[in-house]
Protein backbone atom coordinates (compact mmCIF):
# COMPACT_ATOMS: atom_id res chain seq x y z
CA UNK A 1 0.00 0.00 0.00
CA UNK A 2 3.29 2.27 0.10
CA UNK A 3 3.48 2.95 3.64
CA UNK A 4 6.85 1.39 5.19
CA UNK A 5 7.03 -0.88 8.06
CA UNK A 6 8.05 1.39 10.63
CA UNK A 7 5.18 3.58 9.51
CA UNK A 8 2.48 0.51 9.69
CA UNK A 9 4.10 -0.49 13.52
CA UNK A 10 3.44 2.99 14.40
CA UNK A 11 -0.33 3.41 12.97
CA UNK A 12 -1.24 0.37 14.43
CA UNK A 13 0.27 0.87 17.93
CA UNK A 14 -1.66 4.18 17.82
CA UNK A 15 -4.94 2.52 17.31
CA UNK A 16 -4.27 0.10 20.47
CA UNK A 17 -3.06 -3.23 18.84
CA UNK A 18 -1.80 -5.70 21.09
CA UNK A 19 0.77 -7.63 18.73
CA UNK A 20 2.15 -6.14 15.13
CA UNK A 21 2.82 -8.76 12.31
CA UNK A 22 3.86 -9.56 8.42
CA UNK A 23 2.66 -12.39 6.84
CA UNK A 24 2.14 -13.65 2.99
CA UNK A 25 4.11 -11.81 0.18
CA UNK A 26 6.76 -12.56 -2.07
CA UNK A 27 9.08 -13.06 0.15
CA UNK A 28 10.84 -15.66 1.59
CA UNK A 29 11.30 -16.74 5.36
CA UNK A 30 15.05 -15.17 5.53
CA UNK A 31 13.36 -12.07 3.77
CA UNK A 32 10.98 -11.77 6.50
CA UNK A 33 13.40 -11.36 9.26
CA UNK A 34 14.58 -8.16 7.24
CA UNK A 35 10.79 -6.95 8.14
CA UNK A 36 10.70 -8.51 11.24
CA UNK A 37 14.03 -6.33 12.40
CA UNK A 38 12.23 -3.28 10.64
CA UNK A 39 9.28 -4.03 12.84
CA UNK A 40 10.91 -4.18 15.85
CA UNK A 41 13.04 -0.81 15.82
CA UNK A 42 9.70 0.99 15.19
CA UNK A 43 7.37 -0.33 18.11
CA UNK A 44 7.89 -2.44 21.60
CA UNK A 45 4.90 -4.39 21.03
CA UNK A 46 5.25 -8.56 20.70
CA UNK A 47 5.88 -8.88 16.33
CA UNK A 48 4.32 -12.04 14.93
CA UNK A 49 5.66 -13.24 11.75
CA UNK A 50 4.01 -15.76 9.34
CA UNK A 51 6.15 -16.11 6.02
CA UNK A 52 4.92 -18.03 3.36
CA UNK A 53 6.78 -21.47 2.31
CA UNK A 54 9.38 -19.68 -0.13
CA UNK A 55 8.51 -17.12 -2.54
CA UNK A 56 5.39 -18.26 -5.03
CA UNK A 57 5.98 -19.87 -8.65
CA UNK A 58 2.88 -20.32 -11.27
CA UNK A 59 3.24 -23.13 -12.61
CA UNK A 60 0.70 -24.76 -15.20
CA UNK A 61 -1.69 -21.74 -13.64
CA UNK A 62 -1.25 -23.29 -10.28
CA UNK A 63 0.54 -21.20 -7.74
CA UNK A 64 3.41 -23.53 -5.77
CA UNK A 65 5.58 -22.77 -2.90
CA UNK A 66 8.96 -25.31 -3.05
CA UNK A 67 10.44 -24.50 0.15
CA UNK A 68 11.32 -27.39 2.22
CA UNK A 69 10.31 -27.97 5.84
CA UNK A 70 13.98 -27.83 6.99
CA UNK A 71 14.55 -24.10 4.77
CA UNK A 72 11.20 -22.78 6.10
CA UNK A 73 12.36 -23.36 9.86
CA UNK A 74 16.01 -22.45 9.52
CA UNK A 75 14.20 -19.02 7.92
CA UNK A 76 11.77 -19.04 10.91
CA UNK A 77 14.86 -19.16 12.98
CA UNK A 78 16.23 -15.95 11.52
CA UNK A 79 12.79 -14.17 11.96
CA UNK A 80 13.02 -15.38 16.07
CA UNK A 81 16.85 -13.70 15.70
CA UNK A 82 15.30 -10.40 14.23
CA UNK A 83 13.01 -10.29 17.21
CA UNK A 84 9.86 -12.56 16.48
CA UNK A 85 8.06 -13.76 19.69
CA UNK A 86 5.40 -15.55 17.58
CA UNK A 87 5.66 -17.68 14.42
CA UNK A 88 3.85 -19.81 12.19
CA UNK A 89 3.48 -20.08 8.41
CA UNK A 90 1.31 -18.81 5.56
CA UNK A 91 0.38 -19.83 1.94
CA UNK A 92 2.46 -23.26 0.84
CA UNK A 93 3.27 -23.96 4.56
CA UNK A 94 2.21 -27.70 5.62
CA UNK A 95 2.16 -29.67 8.49
CA UNK A 96 5.49 -30.91 7.66
CA UNK A 97 6.43 -27.66 7.86
CA UNK A 98 5.27 -26.69 11.19
CA UNK A 99 6.96 -29.44 12.83
CA UNK A 100 10.04 -28.54 11.50
CA UNK A 101 9.67 -25.13 13.02
CA UNK A 102 8.36 -26.79 16.28
CA UNK A 103 11.72 -28.25 16.13
CA UNK A 104 13.44 -25.36 15.64
CA UNK A 105 11.41 -23.70 19.27
CA UNK A 106 12.16 -26.91 20.71
CA UNK A 107 15.91 -26.51 20.34
CA UNK A 108 15.82 -22.89 21.93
Amino acid sequence: MGDTAEQCAKMLADAGADVIGANCGDIDPVQMAGVVSLLKSATTLPILAQPNAGKPKLVDNQTIFEMLPVAFAEGIAECLRAGARFVGGCCGTTPGHIRAVAGVLNQA
